[in-house]
């Protein structure tokens, strides 16, 4: 590890003056190694300047003379658009000491194609597919971009990626990711798998604990776009309004979608380099949709008679129809979101009186802890009012895939009209969604498959898990959807193998609800550790609580 004053931030440019033939180091395309991190910085006035570098390769020898008398990547005015004029590559010529240093930074870093593998110098977790691979180099190579892929290719995993190997190169020093309320853990857990050496950090809380957190030196910054809003103040230097981005990711895009708002005034007057909008669904209404959430990405006002020429520049869409060789036969995501407020109190409240009553009995019984565990795990569903977090999210992800013409599975272990899946239905009724439970003979159950298979017009089947989770065939759907958790996770596998099986030609997409700190997180907790003795061992094998859990973890679930 090199310190701040032998880093290339410091050496590039003096190297650069003594051109004459001269040879100096750069990376070596070579085996992986592990990556650290300098120590934070001391004082957060310097944090716009002092983040660390981190060298991930072993230096090699180039000739730098060819290098710097060529001129053909010298960056061009007209091209960029961003908020951020004070760039030094914008204000350069071949004969100034920021352009020798640009030009070189350049030279020496090792192509996407080998920070990309796997077995690269970067130490990916996974492998990246072709698709990601081209979406990441398109986020390096485009300061201005929409990334405007479908539902589920995974732009968040692509935009972390791309995120860290900005901040490696430092070509940017920080950025800011501003997504929904809802997303911002999961931001945070991507990244932490992505891109584990860099700080992180969500801007949250009360006024005076955020003060404190935009003044605190990391790599990413999260917010919501609520407290984004709340925190506009450009009188602070400390402000993300006084503060200039290397990149700003608008998640959910969306939601600026009406310029008009203070949402959409406050994002596009964010001072950055890079301009990055996610969504899945660039136009909604209509055309002022997308000519809005352009004006972020480019920085400039576009009309409508400039749509679809901006769009062809800046806008990177994929279907996945179009990537389907691509993409493995299934992708699973957890979708961790926070209870509504009602949802929360009905939920303490329970839980604590829950807890009072177990103390009470002379000796705790299993019965009594299920009781309690199935008291909660319907509450997550939904709160007595009927609000509900899964709900709202399950109904806007809902529509999304009836817009693209694709049909979704909704598994829930209840039948009733209070949390399962008649209320579920109901709450979809616009989607015209069929119910499969138990409580149908079997020739109702016969139909109701026929008719979802044939018919477009219904877009969501509504299963009760024991009913639905085995023996058909459902090819027809390509998401999935847990709303809530059983005790075995092969009755869960086993009901995303309705659709996930032979014949089914296109990625299936399974989504997990979770709450956040709920026994909904301590469930999975515990059965994601059980998973791969369950594939070993008992796939298939039906298992109830009682028999799945010991005591000592039926206890833990409750927080006893």
């Amino acid at each position: 590890m090199h310190s701040h004053s032998d880093s290339p931030r410091h050496t590039w440019w003096r190297e650069a003056k003594r051109l004459h033939a001269k040879r100096v180091t750069a990376p070596q395309l070579s085996a992986p190694r592990s990556i650290s991190c300098n120590k934070p910085v001391k004082h957060a006035d310097d944090a716009n300047h002092q983040f660390g570098f981190v060298r991930v390769w072993k230096p090699r020898v180039v000739n730098l003379q060819e290098l710097i008398s060529t001129q053909d990547y010298l960056p061009s005015r007209k091209e960029d658009h961003s908020s951020s004029s004070n760039s030094s590559s914008h204000n350069c010529s071949p004969s100034d000491d920021n352009y020798l240093r640009w030009r070189l930074g350049i030279a020496l870093q090792p192509p996407s194609e080998l920070l990309l593998r796997a077995s690269g110098p970067m130490d990916w977790p996974h492998s990246f597919f072709i698709y990601q691979q081209e979406g990441i180099r398109a986020l390096l190579n485009s300061p201005h971009l929409l990334m405007a892929d479908e539902m589920g290719l995974g732009k968040t995993i692509m935009c972390a990626a791309a995120l860290r190997i900005l901040l490696h190169r430092q070509e940017i020093e920080r950025a800011l990711v501003v997504a929904p309320a809802t997303l911002l853990d999961q931001w945070q857990r991507e990244l932490h798998l992505w891109a584990p050496e860099l700080r992180t950090i969500i801007i949250s809380g009360l006024p005076y604990e955020r003060a404190l957190q935009w003044r605190y030196p990391t790599h990413v910054t999260l917010v919501s776009y609520e407290t984004l809003r709340s925190d506009w103040n450009e009188l602070d230097k400390h402000n993300p309004a006084c503060i200039t981005w290397g990149a700003v990711v608008l998640d959910e895009a969306q939601r600026i979608k009406n310029s008009d708002t203070d949402s959409a005034f406050i994002c596009k007057k964010l001072m950055r380099s890079k301009s990055w909008a996610l969504t899945g669904t660039p136009l909604e209404n209509d055309m002022e949709d997308t000519c809005s959430i352009l004006e972020f990405v480019t920085g400039s006002k576009i009309s409508g008679s400039e749509l679809r020429t901006t769009l062809q520049r800046y806008q990177l869409r994929r279907r996945k129809a179009d990537v389907l060789q691509q993409l493995p036969p299934k992708i699973s995501t957890d979708l961790l979101l926070p209870l509504t407020a009602a949802q929360r109190l009905t939920y303490d409240t329970a839980e604590k009186e829950g807890r009072i009553k177990l103390s009470a009995e002379r000796e705790i019984r299993i019965e009594s802890i299920l009781a309690l565990i199935a008291r909660l795990k319907q509450i997550c569903n939904f709160a007595p009012n009927g609000s509900s977090s899964k709900m709202k999210n399950l109904e806007e992800r809902i529509a999304q895939i009836a817009a693209s013409g694709e049909k979704a599975l909704v598994f829930t272990q209840y039948t009733n009209t209070t949390n399962g899946a008649q209320r579920i239905a109901k709450c979809l009724q616009k989607f015209n969604p069929l119910v499969y439970t138990g409580t149908m003979d079997v020739i109702e159950r016969t139909k109701t498959i026929d008719i979802f298979n044939r018919d477009n017009i219904h877009q969501v089947l509504v299963l009760s898990l024991l009913a639905g989770g085995q023996g058909l065939n459902l090819q027809r759907a390509s998401y999935v959807f847990h709303y809530d958790l059983w005790w075995n996770p092969a009755i869960l596998q086993q009901a995303e193998a309705r659709t996930h099986r032979l014949g089914q030609k296109r990625p299936v997409h399974i989504y997990r609800y979770l709450m956040q700190n709920t026994i909904e997180t301590r469930i999975a907790d515990i059965l994601q550790s059980k998973m791969d003795l369950f594939d070993r061992l008992v796939e298939g094998v039906s298992l109830d609580p009682q028999k799945l859990f010991t005591r000592k973890e039926l206890l833990r679930i409750i927080g006893l």
